[in-house]
């Protein structure tokens, strides 16, 4: 019994010209090798149908995104360098399939460094530990690269070159309380609590200034600024919601942006003593909480 990716296919397309993605009515290499097994086959433990069925659902899952023309990656390849993350996510999922059946033609192939390498990386190992045993920490590639008389370049290249990945499911953990290695890695790309904390203070702010605008005004600076909306709107999008032209918009945002220069300078006045305590409270509780973030993003 053989499993096969059911998924849309784009005429057209290089991956398909190149055989990389077939139709359906052959198997893949990805479903040949990964999907199909034999009657005769003995029956798998519970773990391994766990792992197909993972596998089966991920494959599934993919063949459901729609390939892209050549234009298709090449607007998108321009939306991209403009910054655009919607853009940039629907290539990544789009190219799923490539990607899987690349990975797949060297899951079982193991990359072996030249013995004269072998022989520099555990010197450089050796090397690390007699000078991690006298400084009381990791040395340095300055440092290794001083004592070995090697480039500092090299002694980086070989450093990467004999690490060794780790799976993300890996089990870490004793006395019961495992997790996985992937829970606790760092998304760097993730906006810290800080920042989501300052970002929801900006916006209260915000909120309580256009709250003081007429309907239209605050509805429009909404729009224009993308505020409690997922983008801005342009000029004719807003003018067409209106029913009004394009200039006139312009008008009615320059009117509320003056508005608003007017209430922040008259909010900006002398504040009372009650007022200064509030705010250094404010303050130092912000401060405290800046820290605690910094210390425990370090420790991991």
């Amino acid at each position: 019994m053989n499993a096969t990716i059911d998924g849309p296919t784009a005429t057209g397309n290089r991956f398909a010209e190149n055989g990389i993605i077939q139709d359906s009515v052959s198997a893949t290499p990805i479903e040949t090798g990964m999907l199909s097994f034999s009657k005769s086959a003995p029956r798998p433990a519970p773990v391994d149908t766990m792992q197909r069925n993972c596998i089966k659902h991920y494959l599934n899952e993919i063949g459901k995104i729609p390939l892209l023309t050549r234009e298709q990656e090449i607007t998108l390849a321009n939306r991209i360098k403009n910054g655009d993350l919607k853009a940039r996510e629907l290539m990544i999922k789009s190219n799923l399939r490539l990607v899987v059946k690349i990975a797949y033609n060297y899951q079982s192939k193991t990359i072996r460094l030249p013995i004269h390498l072998v022989d520099k990386i555990s010197k450089i190992h050796k090397i690390a530990t007699q000078l991690t045993e006298e400084f009381g920490r990791e040395p340095s590639d300055e440092e290794l690269s001083e004592v070995l008389d090697m480039p500092v370049n090299k002694i980086a290249h070989l450093k990467s070159v004999s690490a060794r990945p780790a799976s993300l499911n890996v089990p870490i953990g004793a006395n019961g309380n495992l997790t996985e290695f992937g829970e606790i890695v760092g998304d760097d790309n993730a906006i810290s609590p800080y920042q989501l904390l300052s970002e929801k203070s900006l916006r209260t702010d915000l909120s309580e200034l256009i709250y003081d605008l007429e309907d239209r005004e605050s509805s429009i600076i909404k729009m224009r600024f993308g505020i409690e909306a997922d983008s801005p709107l342009t000029l004719e999008e807003i003018g067409r919601i209106f029913s009004i032209t394009r200039e006139q918009v312009r008008q009615v945002q320059n009117t509320a942006l003056s508005k608003l220069c007017r209430i922040m300078s008259r909010n900006e006045r002398q504040l009372t003593l009650e007022e200064v305590e509030q705010v250094n409270r404010m303050q130092a509780r912000m401060k405290i909480f800046r820290e605690y973030y910094e210390e425990t993003a370090h420790a991991r």
